[in-house]
This record gives structure tokens, sequence and C-alpha cells, in this order.
């Protein structure tokens, strides 16, 4: 069940609770979780701002708790720079940070073109996996992306390349590269 208040001067709430009914895993097929966020989105002129803080509670069927901590916000300046930045942790376990400033631009008579860093950073995730007996890891990755806009035919081209590094204390991990490619059609 999920309630969002309406918004004043750009502010709202939304409270959710509910019960994990769609997996199959029978630890977790009575677990329930609770989330409220405070939401912001207003326009300054030709700067938009979108940001978010939330938490959230996952009381697991076995017994213990999860909460979690999140924020994020996205700022599109008049000059067609954009900067998004993320944060969240886990009570007793990970953190991570995430950043992406970026440019639009029309670069062809097609469409817009979208081009973005890709900065991710974040320490003690696996800290719990008892298959790895991981303990203080840290992960980060850095890339860059492009997407290009076909407005006449309600196409988007994506692009990106990521590269992904993960370095714990008792365990080795390879590091990877990763390019993706994709199309969206909007209907």
């Amino acid at each position: 069940m999920r309630y969002d208040t309406p918004s004043f001067n750009g502010f709202s709430i939304a409270v959710a609770a509910g019960r994990n009914s769609l997996t199959t895993d029978p630890t977790k097929g009575d677990s329930k979780f609770y989330d409220v966020s405070l939401n912001y989105e207003e326009t300054f002129g030709v700067t938009q701002v979108v940001a978010g803080l939330g938490m959230s509670q996952e009381d697991k069927s076995g017994g213990g708790k999860v909460e979690r901590a999140i924020g994020s916000a996205s700022v599109l300046f008049g000059n067609w720079v954009n900067v998004t930045m993320a944060a969240g942790e886990q009570k007793d376990g990970g953190k991570y940070t995430y950043g992406k400033p970026g440019h639009w631009t029309q670069f062809f008579s097609t469409g817009e073109t979208a081009f973005g860093v890709h900065v991710y950073s974040s320490r003690d995730f696996l800290q719990k996996q008892t298959i790895t007996g991981v303990i203080g890891d840290r992960g980060n990755f850095v890339g860059i992306g492009e997407v290009q806009k076909f407005d006449k035919m309600t196409l988007e081209a994506y692009a990106s390349y990521r590269h992904y590094d993960l370095k714990a204390d008792k365990a080795q991990f390879s590091d990877a590269n990763v390019v993706l490619a994709s199309v969206r059609a909007k209907f």
C-alpha cells in the first residue's frame, strides 16, 4: 500500500508498507517492508531541480531487520548542463556514492544529444556474504555514456563504456570493462 501527498511548494511525502509476496525464496516470503520519502521538484526560471530522501526498513520473516537510507538530487541548468548525485547506506552494511555530470546539446537535426560521465564508489556491500567470506570490500566504476534522440521516429540510441573494479581484504576479483549499446522506442 502506498500514499503520496499532494505537492506543497515543490515538496511531497510518500509512505508505503507491504509484504514481499512475489518472491520464491521461502526465507523472504513474509518479510514486511516500510518506506518513507521526502521528494522535491521545482523549476527556477530555466533550471530544473528534482531531489529525494528516503528511508526503508525490512522486517525479515526469520527475525532481524534491514534499515536503509538513500538520497539523490538532479539539476538541469538552463545552459543544458546537468548534474546528478546519489548516496545510500545500509545500517550495519554497505554504503555508496554516485555522481554524473552531463551535457545536452543539439549536434544533429534528428534530435538532442546527451553526454555524461559516471562515477561510483561503494564500501562493505559484500561483508555479509557467507559464500566468499568477503570483509572490507571497496567497489568503484567510472564510465562515459551518450544518448542520441531521433525525434521523428521517437527513438533513442544509447552507448556507454564502464570500467569496474572490486577490491576486498580476503578475496580477489578481476576488473571488468563493459560496453553497452541499445535502442529504445517510445509508443
